[in-house]
């Protein structure tokens, strides 16, 4: 008996609680709104401008409380529903696709990748993403989703020590030619992701971009001297030598002897005709304001060069930087 009048006192608190906390219609909806406009859009509720979420067609039930329950086991039904009904599943055929994809590296092993498709039919831009070193292929997911609203169709790949088994191979410096061969795999895969996309019957080929950050503008560096079918490179915190991404107890002779041939600052100056946007952070300890000039001075135009009072994972106002250039460079949609 002692047990039902203190699990009534409860459940009346709870009552008095939420009634005295339940926020009008107008504070909902101002809620609302504030939360819609900062949540990053994701795969499943990725919208085309002229779609709107399907509304409920009936109001929902309110759960009725049995006023003498005892235990939880006369407060489970509250929970039951109708596992039969129709759920009016939604598959977002009109929404930004998010596909798992692999295709076969000419170095061995396969590839895998997110491969971002806008909605709609193209034709549409094409854009490669390289993560940096301890990255993968989510690591620029959320920038692809948002370029695809902007009409590009995104590759993201993993580099050789992001990928699954039996596909993995460890980047360590102990082991040089070794090092530096998955350098020239990640490259040439790179490359192979050009035709990728260019197999896409959607893909123009005359609209194809590049984005890399930290390891990845390394890669993106060697990619620009030996792959012209890209018409724009952005490059982000990219450094001029593998040996200046290491630290100092790192950085031996013969490491750099064994790089210097694949070493980005040979590179970087045959990437014309193809358009280079540079951007690197002022506070970036690893890399210096004076080491990024010296290496965009090996670069020929066109070329576009930004610092930003941030560090090396650089800020928001660099990606808006780099998606209007892109917007530019490949003709893609305003937004």
């Amino acid at each position: 008996m002692i047990r039902k009048i203190l699990l009534r006192l409860i459940w009346l608190l709870i009552l008095f609680l939420s009634t005295a906390c339940e926020p009008s219609l107008s504070e909902l909806e101002v809620r609302s709104t504030s939360v819609a406009t900062d949540v990053i859009k994701t795969q499943a509720d990725v919208l085309t401008p002229t779609q709107s979420p399907i509304p409920t067609t009936t109001s929902a039930p309110t759960p009725v409380v049995p006023s003498d329950f005892e235990g939880i086991e006369d407060l489970i039904p509250l929970f039951n529903y109708d596992a039969d009904a129709d759920r009016d599943l939604d598959l977002g055929q009109e929404s930004v696709q998010i596909q798992d994809i692999s295709y076969i590296s000419p170095m061995g092993g396969r590839v895998t990748g997110f491969l971002v498709v806008p909605p709609g039919e193209g034709p549409f831009a094409g854009i490669i993403y390289m993560h940096g070193a301890q990255g993968s292929r989510s690591s620029f997911l959320d920038e692809a989703v948002r370029m695809a609203e902007l009409g590009a169709v995104s590759l993201l790949i993993d580099g050789l020590p992001s990928r699954p088994e039996p596909w993995r191979r460890e980047s360590a410096v102990a082991d040089l030619t070794l090092y530096r061969s998955i350098q020239i795999q990640t490259t040439i895969d790179l490359r192979c992701g050009v035709e990728v996309l260019l197999s896409l019957p959607d893909v123009d080929a005359s609209r194809l971009g590049f984005v890399g950050h930290g390891y990845g503008a390394i890669l993106g560096s060697l990619l620009a001297g030996v792959e012209h079918r890209i018409k724009a490179y952005v490059l982000m915190a990219g450094y001029p030598r593998f040996s200046d991404a290491l630290p100092p107890e790192l950085r031996t002779e013969q490491f750099t002897e064994t790089m210097d041939p694949i070493d980005p600052i040979h590179y970087i100056g045959n990437a014309a005709p193809s358009a280079l946007f540079f951007q690197y952070g002022f506070d970036d300890e690893s890399l210096p304001p004076d080491l990024a000039l010296n290496f965009i001075d090996y670069a020929r135009e066109p070329r576009l060069v930004k610092f930003y009072e941030t560090g090396h994972m650089l800020n928001y106002q660099a990606f808006l930087d780099r998606a209007e250039w892109m917007t530019t460079q490949l003709g893609l949609g305003g937004g």
